[in-house]
């Protein structure tokens, strides 16, 4: 029987040896796989996860700023009906003025007449004939109604048809400032879709209100063409002031009800 020196380990000690190193090894590197594998993962459902949270960050973001628009929309309504209240609270009291005076002049005339007439107990007594006015003649129109218009160049023969002259278009447009002083426009939005623009503030005078807009107003389209944003409301107005004689065609919503107005650019 062979004899091993001490120092060296038999062949089969030597053998279990490199079999526990291989599978030390192998132990190792599964463990450094699924180490890396569960890196891989966490960094994957951390990516996802922020794309997710982003996503819905952007969404909310969308929602605030259509409800904010919405809101200052509201805001310009209730302003503009407010105004309208106080227009027609006005108007009351300026007829309840003219009732007014006009009992009291009837009331003065009616103690004279007490005082001086007939029927006074002690004066004399006056007698006379009272001469009846006859009805002025009914008038009698001959062509369409025309509704005028106080600026020169401007006139509507019905509602929602009006008729301005280049010179006219050409000296309102020169004055900018003023055009958009005239009137607040709001984009309107249904839905996540701005569905036309809406108008309010519209001052008394203005060219808006001369052709017939009303605050509240939604203008869905010009020319056919959807007012989805501004700037698509700024290019059409642009195209067709280069046109030298356009006719152009309004879609807007009143309370509910669509309409459509023509303005004819003589």
């Amino acid at each position: 029987m062979p004899t091993y020196p001490a120092s060296s380990p038999p062949p089969a000690r030597l053998r279990d040896l490199r079999r526990d190193r291989s599978i030390l090894a192998l132990a190792a590197a599964l463990c450094g796989a699924i180490s890396a594998a569960g890196i891989v993962a966490v960094a994957v459902a951390s990516q996802l996860s922020t794309d997710h949270r982003d996503h819905a960050l952007g969404e909310a973001t969308a929602t605030l700023a259509s409800a904010t628009q919405q809101l200052e929309a509201a805001r310009h309504e209730i302003a503009a009906q407010d105004r309208e209240l106080e227009a027609t609270r006005r108007e009351l009291r300026e007829l309840r003025r003219d009732v007014r005076d006009g009992s009291r002049c009837k009331k003065r005339k009616h103690d004279k007449h007490g005082k001086h007439g007939k029927h006074h107990r002690h004066g004399p007594r006056h007698e006379g004939t009272l001469q009846v006015m006859p009805a002025p003649a009914p008038a009698t129109f001959s062509g369409p109604v025309t509704t005028t218009i106080t600026h020169a160049g401007l006139s509507c023969p019905s509602e929602h048809h009006c008729q301005l002259h280049r010179e006219f278009v050409d000296a309102t447009l020169s004055q900018p400032e003023a055009l958009a002083r005239s009137a607040r426009v709001v984009p309107s939005i249904r839905d996540g879709v701005q569905a036309g623009v809406k108008l309010y503030g519209i001052e008394s005078g203005s060219l808006l209100k001369q052709l017939g807009f009303k605050n509240g107003d939604l203008v869905r389209a010009v020319n056919d063409q959807p007012m989805t944003s501004m700037g698509e409301a700024t290019e059409t107005v642009v195209n067709l002031a280069r046109d030298p004689q356009p006719t152009v065609t309004v879609t807007l919503e009143r309370k509910g009800e669509e309409l459509t107005k023509r303005f004819d650019i003589l």
